[in-house]
């Protein structure tokens, strides 16, 4: 990864946890397409607002604690973890955001962690994403449902065996 490139640095300030990234650059392709345009910046302002709920569905940290409305803030102060998530810190606006946690789960194979939230009231840009209404739209509520991509060892196995499984019958046909 180039951390000199803005996007790779931005990607790289989400993922802060033990990653396993390895596995996509052994098992993945690149697309013979080439973008030739940026998505508008509020929807990348969107995409970046919910991908914070993803990465405390990681699994190293229980999304019990850290969605905790005093967690979030203090987690969100200059030095800790939270610091750069302002819509998980509740940073935007000025004040905490009520988020309340639904349920946190885990896969049967390889322990996969997710959760589901609601959020009543957001106030970040996540809504952008369907909004092209001039003015805005007021924010509406919303219901994430996160959870991690191969965050343990036990992951990255089926994903090497998933990738086997399909190369075979790729190779078969």
């Amino acid at each position: 990864m180039d951390q000199h490139d803005p996007d790779e640095a931005r990607i790289a300030h989400f993922e802060k946890e033990e990653n396993f990234r390895w596995i996509t650059s052994l098992l993945a392709t690149t697309s013979p397409v080439e973008l030739d345009q940026l998505v508008p910046e509020s929807t990348q302002e969107a995409v970046y607002s919910l991908a914070e709920f993803a990465e405390i569905a990681h699994g190293s940290i229980d999304p019990n604690w850290v969605i905790n409305d005093e967690n979030r803030m203090f987690l969100g102060d200059a030095g800790f973890p939270l610091e750069q998530y302002p819509t998980l810190t509740g940073k935007v606006e000025g004040s905490i955001e009520p988020i309340e946690l639904i349920k946190v789960f885990h896969g049967g194979r390889g322990q996969l962690q997710g959760f589901c939230a609601l959020r009543m009231q957001p106030r970040s840009p996540a809504h952008a994403i369907c909004n092209n209404e001039s003015p805005p739209a007021p924010y509406r509520p919303q219901i994430i449902l996160a959870f991690s991509g191969t965050s343990n060892p036990t992951l990255a196995l089926y994903d090497i065996h998933a990738a086997l499984w399909i190369s075979a019958r790729i190779s078969s046909d």
